[in-house]
């Protein structure tokens, strides 16, 4: 006579959040040695997990910071274009329109009179600027046109 055999037993379905989806199952796994014959695995019940809260979504373009900001001209053109249009302007105002330091405002002079640009003429206690507008650009890709090219685009 052929041996009794038991029942499979069947391992109910278990909640995990770690499923893709809220509320999915998998089937629990039970040991081998703790089968009994005719017996069931306990449901084993695991809470499902919140969604974290939203955030405010990542601005597409970050916002302008000192250190990503520029402008067409140099300030060494900034300075040039000011000091055209105001030849006696001090240098403290020259540094605050243009947005740098008076002592890089002195270091800019400096160079564009090095340079032959800008001609600095002592008028008692004042200094007046004279910019050469028949000065060529630096640049050989500019060396054609002259510094009063761009003077008058400005005024």
């Amino acid at each position: 006579m052929p041996e009794p055999t038991a029942p499979e037993a069947t391992a109910p379905e278990a909640t995990i959040p770690e499923a893709t989806a809220p509320g999915a199952t998998i089937p629990e796994a039970t040991a081998p040695e703790a089968t009994i014959p005719g017996a069931t695995a306990p449901e084993a019940t695991i809470p499902e997990a919140t969604a974290p809260e939203p955030t405010a979504p990542e601005p597409t373009a970050p916002e302008p910071t000192a250190a990503r900001r520029w402008t067409l001209l140099t300030n060494h053109g900034h300075v040039l274009v000011f000091v055209h249009r105001n030849p006696d302007a001090l240098i403290r105002e020259i540094a605050r329109t243009v947005g740098i330091t008076e002592r890089a405002t002195l270091n800019i002079l400096r160079d564009l009179e090095d340079e032959g640009y800008v001609t600095r003429l002592h008028r008692g206690r004042r200094t007046h600027y004279v910019v050469n507008a028949r000065r060529q650009f630096r640049h050989p890709a500019e060396a054609d046109h002259q510094v009063g090219d761009l003077l008058a685009l400005f005024g």
